[in-house]
């Protein structure tokens, strides 16, 4: 650390360039500006770091077990300059010196070798009873005294199928069944249904209901296809990819907007990125990718009111007043004022000020203005060419207003600190976006905006929730559970206290479904899986992993999730307290709020700390899907390609979409 100088002026100003003479721990003196100073950028003279490695600072001192031995030493040491160590062991090693001086190496190895050398975490041992208690299948037969969960011992487990298996302990919590009981005949299983699919395969084999064979099932849609078992058994794969194709004539029968299509050859689905050839109402002929006509991303050809501007820009006559017997302006006189125009007249008023009845020529519908502001506004429709309202948003709406709420929309009169929002309740002062993963991704240039209309909507105390087109589409239940909850009418059926309740630790397969129901990302590997019961029924969850990037901490709470129809007070309070007196965990935990979802309110109530904010990260997006980003990283044979990440995924059609941040929360516990 250095310390200004005694006996000198020193700058009142925190950012002031001027240079100031500075006293290091190590004695030295050094001239160093203020600024840097004042926002820590300077620490030290940057001399003192190299005392580390001079040689009476190395001799007669243990880093770790390690101590210098006796050798000719260089004339010049650096923390690059392999040296011997001898440790506490006995053994002797060559090392860099940076490495020891660091503590990045602390023995000649040995410490990898016992319990209490464990890199990252040290688990906790637990007792046979323990662990018997737990685990109903577990069976008491040549068992230690005590045993970790991350222990390589081959214990007997009962399966659910009265088979005994073999299996180390650690691999149990992965697979929970001895691997036999999945393998079925084809008879058994002719008939049974997963989502939307049916098995209809005939054959007389036996196969693993795991398996990456295809056998043959039926969709609802009439459609046979050949699918993977096991991809339909785990859930990833619930109909035949086709339920939404429509034929030509379906096409050719709707309109969407103000667009129709004119020109359709094949059979396209819903989501289809295939573009058609569409005829707007203005008489322009486009062509519009499937998905975003029926998604209703797009309802003109975005010309319409370009094109009514142009004509008025063209009509050099102002509207005159013709000296007819009768009316002021005839009828006949504004047909053929308007021709050309998407407004067609359908009275004729006495002066400028009354009020005219027009008819859109490009949605059909009559409304009425006066003629007097036609002209001076330049009045090119109804308002149906700059307004528009996606269907997602409207879904959302239209649910909000079931719950007895008043929901706007995007281009109602409202506007928070410069920001349109797709709906606003403003009884509750909430705001929603649906976030399109084509319109939202950065192929059209949306890298980061998100986190700003965030700070926007929060900084006006305004309550915040962002939904991403696919969880809308396909987790609709549990997100219609959020809103609920954001507007406060979210009225369970069980009101129970933690101490009415039992709590356990499972494997991963118990609670796969409660996570997959009620969590909006859903089910993921863990080390521990603290199962909450009341009457029998698991009620609530919450998953504990070792953290596996750059996190510090010993433990991560990855899940925390709970039955919509149960509400248990200060639970997860109660799971910390219950894991602290059973000495299953112990140390730093972390966790992380989503911040387009809440504030983090409930770490707070927790006893937890935020320690800061996550910038946004973000998916990859393809077919209207999101893919994680680790699941696109860089392949073997693209590391020496010369291109980056982006150009290479976005050269297969993948483009990147943002979130908005998260916030990170600690406790030791």
């Amino acid at each position: 650390m250095i310390r200004p100088k005694p006996g000198q002026l020193i700058p009142t100003k925190p950012g002031s360039r001027k240079l100031v003479v500075f006293v290091c721990d190590c004695g030295r003196e050094k001239e160093i500006t203020w600024k840097n100073y004042t926002t820590n950028h300077t620490k030290s003279c940057g001399l003192c770091r190299s005392d580390k490695y001079l040689v009476k600072n190395l001799k007669d001192k243990l880093f770790g077990k390690l101590r210098l031995a006796n050798q000719e030493l260089p004339q010049k040491i650096g923390k690059r300059t392999k040296l011997k160590w001898v440790c506490k062991c006995g053994n002797t090693k060559e090392v860099v010196a940076g490495s020891v001086v660091m503590g990045l190496t602390k023995s000649c190895g040995c410490l990898l070798k016992q319990p209490s050398g464990i890199k990252y975490h040290r688990p906790i041992l637990l007792s046979k009873d323990h662990w018997l208690k737990t685990i109903t299948e577990l069976i008491d037969r040549d068992l230690p005294d005590r045993w970790s969960h991350k222990s390589g011992i081959k214990c007997w487990f009962l399966c659910g199928c009265g088979a005994e298996y073999h299996r180390r302990f650690f691999k149990w919590t992965t697979a929970s069944t001895c691997g036999k009981c999945a393998v079925v005949s084809m008879q058994s299983i002719v008939g049974r249904q997963y989502g939307s699919l049916t098995v209809s395969d005939t054959r007389k084999i036996d196969i693993h209901l795991g398996s990456e064979s295809k056998i043959e099932f039926k969709c609802s849609c009439g459609n046979v296809k050949m699918i993977k078992i096991g991809a339909v058994t785990r859930g990833y794969t619930t109909t035949c990819g086709r339920c939404n194709e429509r034929s030509p004539e379906w096409w050719l029968s709707q309109n969407f907007g103000h667009l129709k299509v004119v020109e359709c050859q094949t059979a396209l689905s819903t989501g289809s990125e295939s573009k058609l050839k569409c005829r707007c109402s203005c008489g322009n002929i486009c062509y519009m990718v499937a998905y975003e006509l029926t998604s209703g991303h797009v309802g003109s050809c975005g010309s319409c009111y370009a094109s009514g501007c142009e004509w008025w820009a063209t009509k050099q006559s102002p509207l005159r007043r013709p000296k007819f017997n009768g009316n002021r302006y005839p009828l006949s006189y504004l047909l053929d004022y308007f021709d050309g125009s998407y407004l067609t007249p359908l009275e004729s008023p006495r002066t400028a000020d009354d009020y005219c009845l027009f008819r859109c020529k490009l949605c059909g519908s009559k409304f009425k203005t006066k003629l007097g502001w036609v002209w001076h506004s330049k009045i090119v429709s109804c308002g149906c060419g700059g307004v528009h309202v996606s269907r997602a948003n409207m879904e959302i709406g239209e649910y909000i207003k079931s719950l007895g709420f008043d929901a706007m929309y995007g281009n109602d009169e409202h506007c928070i600190n410069g920001y349109k929002y797709d709906v606003y309740v403003p009884e509750v002062n909430l705001v929603i976006e649906h976030d399109g993963l084509r319109y939202h991704s950065d192929m059209f240039g949306r890298t980061k905006p998100n986190r700003e209309k965030l700070d926007a909507a929060r900084s006006a105390n305004n309550n915040f929730l962002a939904i991403f087109e696919d969880e809308w589409t396909r987790k609709r239940s549990i997100f219609q559970s959020i809103i609920k909850n954001k507007l406060g009418v979210n009225k369970p059926s069980y009101l129970i206290r933690p101490q009415k309740c039992q709590i356990e630790i499972v494997d991963g397969g118990a609670v796969k479904g409660l996570l997959n129901s009620n969590h909006y990302i859903g089910f993921k590997p863990a080390s521990y899986y603290v199962v909450v019961s009341h009457g029998g029924n698991r009620v609530a969850c919450m998953l504990l992993s070792i953290p596996t990037r750059q996190k510090s901490g010993d433990w991560e709470i990855s899940r925390m999730v709970c039955d919509s129809d149960y509400r248990i007070y200060g639970l997860w309070t109660y799971i910390l307290k219950w894991l602290r007196a059973n000495n299953i965990i112990s140390g730093k935990i972390v966790s992380f709020s989503d911040n387009r979802l809440s504030d983090g309110a409930v770490y707070k109530h927790m006893g937890f700390t935020c320690v800061g904010d996550v910038r946004p990260d973000y998916y990859w997006v393809k077919n209207n899907r999101r893919y994680h980003k680790s699941s696109l990283r860089k392949r073997e044979g693209e590391k020496y390609s010369g291109k980056t990440e982006v150009e290479l995924r976005n050269a297969q059609g993948y483009y990147r979409i943002f979130d908005y941040g998260k916030v990170k929360w600690e406790i030791v516990l």
